[in-house]
């Protein structure tokens, strides 16, 4: 798009959506493009820093036959046409005639819909044409005399509706295509979702517990969307079009008895393209590529990692193998790899080729400098979330700080990404027992998603929901109580009562009543969490599954043992059903599963849970992970109540030494490793070493606010009952050795 325009868009719609219409046009004017991809040339034009200015005609003329002049000249100076779709907008003559003035122009590819009320296509029925939402011009294509003919056309829409993307995806959607930039480039920037969901992990203990972590939710931030889209928006038309028609192909039926009156589902589709990719580009390496990290995307976006996976393993065979496109886009299949691994839990893997992505960029001259900076940062985030999924908090922590460096030398005081790196520095510290830096960082972080945009926004969520976590973690109920029902009434503002997205800050909000003890409270939440999740998912999914988890725990704690047992059950055969591999809350259910078995006594069908639970976390995680050792203490337990006192104080050792190289030698978890080992000393008969263990557990203890209060009674109880039987008997001189 060669030429400037006065207006970047024309909304066009019915008086009866004034309301939508207002609204998008606040939107768009107030909208800020990415940094990084501003002054990016696309096959839109040249990408600005803002979408304003956008005209919006407030006077419909409904006696109108042709436009005045002065909506034909803003027409003619749009370089959009947006059209909010409704059945009242279908029937509007004076949209109907914007539209096809618009068309006339000759910019039919520049018109993009905003769907809000009726259906798309309903005037096929007769039954429902009342429902039409989209105008008449808008369903045809012009013909040679530059009139409507008869073909159907293919307009681009955006649903904004809650069945539908909801306002905030149709918002990027729409502005996506006027950027004429890919939908992940604006969404990744736009959410920043990380760090987001609480996870329940059984640990040990003489009575049961409840640990939260913030599950980093895997974001590769290091794509260079901009120059992915300057590579496409300067292949061949032929090209372009053959990719074009090959993506339109797969929703074609071309025998329509083929469905046989059978619903065709999103999976069917993306099976039917990944099988044609394979078989019919080959001659096209490529488009074939290209298409392989579409395909394996959408993939990823359903939750099926291992066909995701083998594509973009594919992909990358091809790019590497025929060296078909630039360096920019093999490290963005190699993040889009990355990525999926993640999701899978294979952080090593995961971080190689992160590493190579890096290489790859550094080595590369296509870029300016400063993008050059901007994308390192971006790995470098990549990078530090994988370590801290992998218990290299420490490691972790230089990658932070260098990247927000960056980030605020580059991109001004404010800004969305020194917000994030402000968040990953805030839960580095969260992870490593360090409360009052991650407070004080995570509610900077806040303060500067404020201040950036002061309406409600899934960003401003997420941080409220960081700050949320910790404040939960320290004990301050109340503060993370107000902080939790703040996020949930934005999100449900944003996403409306019924969308999947409300579940995690729904089930953060339910552990604090839990916590607090208003169990019924916290019981009427999940249960909410579970009906719209079973609504809107697939009946097998991880995210069920996770709410069937926290009602477990819920049923656990109100005494109903065979009916927590019973959830979890169903949790774990869930989490075992949609990953047919090793997982990380694959492991965390058959913990919380053999932890729940373990305290009814039956120990023989707890332990092989809690022995799966270790084992899985010790191959994804390595030797060392605070996890690793959580499963540690859980066999502990076990081994303890089956009086196997040299295993259990071995285990609860192992575990004492992880937590001091990985949290610190005075963080709580560390003291409770302590009270597990003397006490399985005591049962050794070493009161000696058992005294020196739990006189250490409870000073940890003691000054550590945020320590589980079980652990803190038990070590009292423990100590209690030592000092008891040293009183009626005399310490053996051999045995084990005692902790140091």
């Amino acid at each position: 798009m060669d030429r400037e325009y006065r207006y970047r868009a024309f909304i066009s719609y019915s008086h009866r959506d004034e309301k939508w219409a207002s609204w998008l046009h606040k939107t768009l004017e107030t909208y800020r493009v990415p940094k990084h991809l501003v002054g990016e040339r696309t096959p839109a034009g040249k990408i600005p820093a803002r979408l304003a200015p956008v005209f919006r005609d407030r006077d419909e003329l409904p006696s109108a036959t042709n436009l005045g002049d002065l909506l034909t000249e803003s027409l003619r100076n749009s370089a959009n046409l947006i059209v909010i779709c409704s059945p009242a907008a279908a029937k509007s003559q004076w949209v109907n005639e914007e539209i096809l003035g618009f068309k006339r122009l000759g910019r039919s590819d520049r018109i993009f819909c905003l769907i809000v009320d009726g259906e798309p296509w309903a005037s096929n029925d007769p039954a429902n044409a009342d429902q039409e939402c989209f105008p008449r011009s808008l369903r045809y294509e012009l013909g040679e005399d530059n009139e409507l003919s008869d073909r159907f056309a293919e307009p681009i829409a955006a649903d904004a509706r809650e069945q539908g993307d909801g306002k905030p995806n149709a918002k990027l959607k729409l502005i996506s295509g006027m950027l004429g930039v890919g939908f992940d480039a604006l969404k990744q920037r736009e959410q920043q979702r990380r760090h987001r969901q609480m996870a329940f992990v059984a640990t040990a203990a003489s009575v049961g517990m409840l640990l939260t972590s913030g599950l980093a939710t895997f974001a590769l931030l290091a794509r260079a969307e901009a120059e992915r889209e300057r590579v496409r928006a300067e292949q061949e038309t032929a090209e372009a079009r053959a990719t074009r028609d090959f993506v339109v192909g797969l929703f074609e039926v071309s025998d329509p008895s083929e469905a046989k009156g059978n619903s065709i589902t999103a999976r069917e589709i993306v099976d039917k393209g990944a099988e044609r990719i394979r078989t019919e580009l080959n001659d096209q390496p490529e488009t074939q590529a290209t298409m392989m990290t579409t395909i394996g995307s959408v993939y990823t976006g359903l939750g099926l990692y291992t066909p995701a996976a083998q594509l973009l393993e594919d992909s990358l065979a091809i790019r590497k193998q025929k060296k078909v496109g630039t360096s920019a886009e093999l490290a963005g299949t190699l993040d889009d790899l990355a990525a999926v691994l993640a999701l899978t839990g294979d952080y090593d893997s995961a971080g190689e080729l992160v590493e190579e992505s890096l290489s790859l960029r550094d080595a590369s001259h296509d870029l300016s400098a400063k993008d050059h900076a901007v994308l390192r940062a971006d790995t470098q985030t990549g990078m530090a979330d994988i370590l801290m999924r992998k218990g290299k908090y420490e490691a972790a922590e230089p990658l932070i700080r260098e990247a927000l460096a960056t980030r605020r030398e580059l991109l001004g005081p404010l800004h969305a990404d020194i917000a994030e790196s402000l968040e990953d520095l805030g839960l580095n510290f969260y992870y490593r027992g360090n409360y009052d830096e991650a407070i004080e960082n995570l509610q900077a972080a806040v303060a500067m998603q404020r201040e950036l945009d002061p309406e409600p926004n899934p960003a401003i969520s997420e941080a409220i929901s960081n700050l949320a976590l910790v404040h939960l973690e320290v004990g301050n109920y109340d503060a993370a109580e107000s902080l939790y029902k703040e996020a949930l009434a934005i999100d449900r503002k944003v996403l409306g009562d019924k969308h999947p997205e409300l579940s995690t800050t729904m089930n953060n909000l339910a552990y604090v009543y839990q916590d607090k003890g208003e169990l019924d409270a916290a019981e009427e939440l999940y249960k909410q969490v579970l009906e719209i999740d079973r609504l809107n998912l697939p009946p097998i999914h991880p995210q069920i599954a996770t709410s069937l988890g926290n009602l477990a725990w819920l049923q656990f704690d109100k005494g109903n043992i065979v009916e927590a047992i019973k959830l979890q059950t169903e949790s774990t055969e869930m989490f075992a059903a949609f990953y047919p591999y090793s997982h990380p809350d694959l492991a965390g259910a058959h913990s919380s599963l053999g932890f729940m078995l373990n305290e009814t006594g039956d120990y023989a069908a707890a332990e092989p849970h809690l022995e799966t639970a270790y084992e899985m976390r010790k191959s994804l995680l390595g030797d060392s992970h605070p996890d690793v050792a959580k499963s540690l203490m859980t066999l502990a337990t076990l081994h303890l109540d089956t009086e196997r006192f040299t295993v259990a104080f071995e285990e609860a050792e192992h575990a004492r030494k992880i937590f001091e190289a990985t949290l610190g030698d005075d963080h709580w978890l560390t003291g409770a490793a302590y009270s597990v080992a003397g006490a399985a000393q005591a049962g050794l008969g070493l009161y000696s070493g058992a005294e020196q263990a739990l006189a250490k557990a409870q000073s940890i203890l003691a000054e550590n606010p945020s320590a589980m209060q079980v652990f803190v009674d038990a070590t009292a109880e423990r100590l209690a009952s030592l000092k008891a039987a040293m009183a009626r008997a005399v310490e053996p001189t051999s045995g084990v050795a005692a902790a140091d």
